[in-house]
């Protein structure tokens, strides 16, 4: 009897495809940290398990556009706060 192979899978890159939507998601919401924030946050997630699969230049540029969008919506939010607390006391 002859074996049968087994086609080898290639790698999905469909997590490095969502952190990079995710990333660009989170930058463009920036003016809405409760949406930005955890975007960027599941970017990063996202991009990291794909770099751990098979690193693409796809999930690299997801990573660093989740990093930028949660930065932003970070800075947002303490700006808004130190706003909020000069202009209401």
């Amino acid at each position: 009897m002859q074996k049968i192979k087994k086609e080898e899978q290639k790698p999905s890159t469909a997590r490095g495809t969502a952190s990079l939507v995710l990333g660009i998601l989170s930058i463009c919401l920036t003016i809405m940290p409760y949406f930005s924030i955890p975007m960027g946050i599941l970017g990063i997630i996202f991009s990291n398990l794909q770099r751990r699969v098979k690193e693409t230049s796809v999930a690299t540029a997801g990573l660093v556009l989740s990093i930028i969008g949660v930065v932003l919506g970070i800075s947002l939010c303490l700006m808004l706060m130190l706003f909020w607390s000069l202009y209401t006391a």
